[in-house]
């Protein structure tokens, strides 16, 4: 049973747009070891493509491969999208990590996800996305957030 983790699918209309305006994702490099970043963390050897806020608070990992410096990924709708979730400022997780996604250029059926705790600062995610396009995602816990915003090709 998971205690730690709350899901909110939301579907939203929006308009066309003619490009997915991507958050670039944050690398780790081998030399960048430290607290500070992932790398420092057993949730490293997760993905070395990341997303984070300004304070690197909350982390966000991509089970991909990122060739350029944009968030698209070759993506099969309906597939499990595995992610993990790593507070990045020590502190364990208190609250429920909350995660939202939505597409932000067309109307789309609601993402679905689960998770589970896999440390006191980690937590792992499975996103099922329903459909390719430019999906916003937003996670929040212990009073961090982190949005960010990847575009899934077929």
């Amino acid at each position: 049973m998971l205690k730690s983790f709350r899901w909110i699918g939301l579907i939203i209309v929006a308009g066309s747009i003619a490009a997915c305006q991507t958050t670039p994702p944050f690398t780790c490099q081998p030399s960048e070891i430290g607290r500070e970043y992932p790398l420092g963390s057993p949730a490293y050897s997760f993905t070395s493509v990341w997303f984070t806020n300004a304070d690197k608070s909350l982390w966000a990992g991509v089970q991909a491969e990122v060739n350029e410096p944009v968030a698209r990924f070759k993506f099969k709708p309906g597939t499990e999208w595995k992610m993990m979730w790593w507070l990045g400022d020590g502190s364990a997780f208190q609250d429920a990590l909350v995660v939202h996604a939505h597409r932000l250029d067309i109307q789309a059926t609601e993402a679905t996800g689960y998770g589970k705790a896999v440390g006191p600062d980690q937590r792992s995610v499975a996103l099922i996305l329903p459909s390719a396009g430019c999906w916003e995602v937003t996670s929040t816990a212990n009073d961090h957030a982190v949005t960010f915003v990847m575009e899934l090709t077929p």
